[in-house]
Parts: structure tokens; sequence; C-alpha cells
């Protein structure tokens, strides 16, 4: 579940609140996110490593084995930005040995600021789409129901791109066919981009 206040359907919604869809309200059913990452959040490789998940999911870390899965199958090409430089885009090549993780990705509640459940993920060398796709999949494959999302994301010209062909390409990237996706750029991030990124 989600935070409270969020529309959840079969939790806190009417029973017809589809029939709302075609109508003017239909955006207060639309669900926000914000995607970032965190390059301080870095955890060091133990010699001994007896480290094992405790919530396998159901927490906001994300389930260890899926996510390591697709990492495996995930094409991790990262693509040349077309963009002014972002930290986030340039950490990619930045390779750090006796790191396990250079960093977090989470996925939070635009409206409310929480975090969603099973969508923090690690970085394994700076702030990769394969690591972001999987964490927003995991977001918006909770969202049944909805037909709306709103995802606002600070490299979002780059990051969507390719979003929809590697989804198809990816068995652990899934969510529902009818979900319309609305890119946009946070205000805090907006002044960081050119014209053509709107």
């Amino acid at each position: 579940y989600f935070f409270p206040a969020c529309p959840q359907p079969g939790i806190n919604l009417p029973e017809n609140w589809v029939e709302d869809l075609q109508g003017a309200w239909k955006y207060k059913y639309n669900r926000s996110f914000v995607m970032d990452g965190n390059f301080s959040a870095e955890h060091m490789k133990m010699k001994a490593d007896m480290d094992f998940d405790l919530t396998q999911g159901s927490g906001y870390f994300t389930t260890v084995p899926r996510y390591k899965e697709h990492l495996q199958i995930a094409n991790d090409c990262q693509l040349k930005s077309t963009c002014h430089e972002h930290k986030a885009v340039n950490k990619v090549h930045a390779t750090q040995k006796h790191l396990a993780a250079t960093g977090i990705g989470a996925i939070a509640c635009a409206r409310h600021g929480c975090f969603l459940p099973d969508t923090v993920v690690d970085f394994q060398k700076g702030e990769q789409q394969v690591n972001m796709d999987y964490a927003l999949c995991r977001a918006l494959s909770r969202l049944q129901g909805a037909a709306l999302a709103v995802v606002l994301y600070n490299i979002t010209c780059q990051f969507n791109v390719n979003f929809d062909a590697w989804v198809l390409r990816n068995k652990y990237l899934k969510f529902h066919d009818a979900l319309q996706i609305i890119w946009g750029i946070g205000l805090f991030h907006i002044h960081g981009h050119q014209d053509i990124c709107l």
C-alpha cells in the first residue's frame, strides 16, 4: 500500500470512482511520483559478507534476488547525455571497487513525500537507467486500475527516451498497459536544463 491519503482503488476510493475518469475530475485520481538518487548512501564491501534481507521487499528496499536477476539481463548501456552535464548522468562511469553500493535510488510520492514500498534500489556505479527503471516499474506495477501517473525526475529528458523499449524487453519491468505516464522535471532541477528538455 501507499500513503493513506493517496488514491488507492479498493482501499480509499468509492466503488464508482472509474465513472469520474471521463470528466473534469479525472486528475484527482492520478498518482504523482518523484524519482531521485543519493550518492552519499554508499555501502562498503565486507570481507565476510553475512548480510541478509530482513524484509524481502515488504519494506522500502526492493527484494534483492529479483533485483539482481533484473540487473543480469538488463541493458546497462548508458546513452550519452544530450542535455547539460548532470551529476546523475556523469557519476555512471565512476566505478569504485571498494564499494558494494555507490548510492541508492528511490521513488517517493510527489504529493506527500513518502517513500514507496519496494522501490529503493542500490546503485552499482552511479545512477544508471537500469536501476531507476526497476524502481519505477515496481511503483507503477502497484497502480492497478489507475489511468494516469505523473513522474518527475531531474533527468527525465534522458531517462524517458528509451524507457518504453526497455520495459518491453525485460520481464522484470512490467506494469499495466493502460497506464498513461506524464513525464516532467521538478521545479528545483528545471533551471539546469535546456529549452529542448521541456
